[in-house]
């Protein structure tokens, strides 16, 4: 926090001085003009005329010596930090080509294009001006919804295959407004261009995460359902017990749309008891790969009482 003193200027206005640090950041000087914007009722947000380049940034990744999980995880951390192009080298890139394309599909826009035996260049070709956040939170909302509401239909005919792909959906849009929400953490234009600032990039970011996390959950639940011999009764508890977690869910994602505190409250409140449901479900049904499942369902409970708790806690315009 940075503290800057009033100083009377004419007969009715006030001055302040700027941090010269954020006038070199923003590339201002004498003269340029500078829009200043309310934010509620006591902040005061000003912001630049100057549409600032992003510079391309690269980064290089070896791979010489690393296990697969280390460049898997390098990778991953570079598109989110936003580095636009990705430069793969080391003698075993070509044992390595197969999976390095398989992650590279998880990204939007990410695309090989160049590779020798020693390297992989891929370059990201996202607009962050052709996307709306509000709209892909939308689109993975309708995703997730589809998947929860199909995740108990494999108790009867076992299909998780398709529940599995959408999943892959979903995480390939969580990482792009992961990375789109970080870069706007740091850099002024980006968060103008996306219209949001501040706590609320935070607890968005934080509302991705978990909704990639329940897209997670659901694929491996509905994996468990498949496996798991569950007779006629306990099939109907089982979807009593799944259909108050999806309600959960659905009621979650209307507070956000919403902006109902009261509602993102009353969901937080639900999750003890969700997960004591949970425990008392197994000890009545000691199914072999239920005690997994169970978990599974425990943590989906864990990461829709998250969202809620961010909701509360912030305002979305």
């Amino acid at each position: 926090m940075d503290y800057r003193k009033l100083i009377k200027f004419g007969s009715s206005s006030y001055v302040i001085s700027l941090p010269g640090n954020w006038l070199k950041k923003n590339k201002l000087s004498k003269g340029d003009i500078i829009h200043l914007e309310e934010d509620g009722d006591s902040r005061l947000i000003l912001h630049s005329n100057n549409e600032k380049k992003i510079d391309e940034r690269e980064i290089l990744i070896e791979t010489g010596n690393k296990t697969f999980l280390r460049v898997q995880g390098e990778i991953y951390n570079a598109y989110i930090d936003g580095y636009d192009v990705i430069k793969l080298s080391g003698d075993n890139i070509n044992s390595l080509t197969k999976e390095i394309r398989e992650i590279m599909n998880n990204f939007v826009a990410m695309e090989i294009i160049e590779q020798t035996n020693n390297k992989i260049v891929a370059k990201n070709f996202l607009n962050i001006n052709d996307v709306k956040v509000n709209d892909v939170i939308r689109r993975i909302d309708i995703i997730l919804r589809s998947m929860m509401e199909d995740c108990i239909s494999c108790i009867e005919d076992g299909d998780s295959v398709s529940i599995v792909n959408r999943d892959f959906d979903v995480n390939r849009l969580c990482f792009m407004l992961e990375r789109i929400l970080r870069m706007a953490m740091n850099n002024p234009g980006v968060s103008r261009k996306i219209g949001m600032s501040g706590t609320e990039l935070l607890h968005l970011w934080y509302i991705v995460m978990n909704m990639e996390s329940i897209g997670d959950e659901v694929k491996r639940i509905s994996r468990f359902m498949k496996s798991i011999n569950f007779n006629t009764k306990q099939k109907n508890e089982l979807k009593k017990l799944y259909g108050d977690i999806e309600t959960s869910y659905l009621d979650v994602m209307k507070s956000y749309y919403k902006n109902d505190k009261d509602l993102a409250f009353d969901v937080n409140f639900r999750k003890d008891d969700l997960q004591q449901r949970c425990d008392e479900f197994y000890e009545k049904n000691h199914l072999p790969k239920l005690s997994a499942m169970i978990e599974k369902m425990k943590a989906l409970v864990a990461w829709i009482r998250t969202i809620a708790l961010f909701i509360y806690a912030t305002r979305f315009r």
